[in-house]
């Protein structure tokens, strides 16, 4: 456990909003702390006097002192993503008290409006150096796995080319190198390649990459722009695995990878995939302290935070 409270969870409530297994964990996480929770659109095992479940979201929301929604986050319709009779509604938001913060992956421009109108706290997770450096450490090891089953050679000693090195891009560097891999780190910004020549790594100017790519046995791309275009590809090994991270539609052009015949894959959404239990205790514990040291008229009960 990373984190502790000096007094416990007690007389805290959460509302939790659907979302998939990550959700779950996070709202048992949360409940492991004594905290009580107030769901909506997720079913909970066992019988609590700290837990319970509503049917309309009004009523989950309803006195609740800080809500963690769906990392996955809205959909067009303003529903959850994944229960699309689950739909969030401006007469619900309205059961919020002012300053309450509310913990969502990436909300859509109506969620940030009523966030305005209604006074409660918006925190976007996916925007946070904190919670996005925790959710890379299931991405690399699903990004890697799928390296591994979709080559016939080791990764240790072999050339994998990481391109981007930002939050992502270090993680998935660093366990490369801890399994043997020769690692270039590829980026247009010469702040995260100096970074990566402190860590010990090859590096190479995103500008350069194609007088390098017929070297690389593994590409691990998490820039989301078309980095590697159809002229890129046609450089490479043909029996390259290339794995793309990026948000959709990544950064590779599919449609050329085929017609070269190289292994190319968009693999998005890694944590809820490979390691659904893990992401979501990461995420119960990062909306556990940063609730902790918010201030709100909704939080007014909640003690100081500890580390163990």
């Amino acid at each position: 456990m990373l984190l502790a409270r000096a007094e416990g969870g007690k007389g805290v409530r959460f509302a939790v909003l659907g979302g998939d297994v990550r959700e779950k964990e996070a709202a048992r996480y949360l409940w492991e702390q004594g905290v009580s929770l107030s769901l909506w659109g997720l079913e909970w095992e066992g019988d609590d006097p700290r837990v319970q479940a509503f049917s309309e979201a009004s009523r989950a929301l309803e006195g609740a002192q800080a809500v963690l929604a769906p990392v996955k986050g809205l959909d067009a319709r303003n529903a959850l993503y994944g229960a699309g009779d689950l739909v969030l509604t401006s007469e619900d938001l309205g059961a919020l008290e002012p300053g309450t913060p509310f913990f969502i992956g990436r909300a859509n421009s109506w969620l940030r409006g009523e966030a305005k109108k209604r006074g409660f706290r918006l925190i976007e997770l996916l925007e946070r150096d904190d919670f996005s450096i925790y959710n890379s450490i299931p991405t690399a090891e699903g990004a890697i796995g799928k390296a591994m089953a979709e080559s016939d050679v080791c990764l240790f000693g072999s050339q994998c080319f990481v391109l981007g090195f930002g939050r992502t891009g270090q993680t998935i560097a660093r366990a490369l190198a801890g399994l043997g891999a020769r690692v270039t780190a590829c980026s247009r910004d010469r702040g995260e390649l100096a970074r990566a020549y402190t860590l010990g790594y090859r590096t190479l100017p995103l500008s350069r990459l194609a007088d390098h790519l017929e070297e690389a046995d593994f590409v691990f791309n998490t820039i989301p722009a078309l980095v590697l275009t159809g002229e890129k590809l046609s450089l490479t090994r043909p029996e390259v695995v290339i794995v793309d991270i990026a948000s959709a539609p990544g950064g590779t052009d599919f449609a050329a990878a085929r017609e070269l015949d190289r292994k190319a894959f968009l693999v998005p959404g890694l944590p809820a995939k490979v390691a659904p239990r893990t992401a979501g205790r990461l995420l119960g514990q990062v909306v556990f302290e940063l609730a902790g040291e918010m201030t709100s008229p909704a939080l007014e009960s909640w003690s100081g935070m500890t580390r163990q």
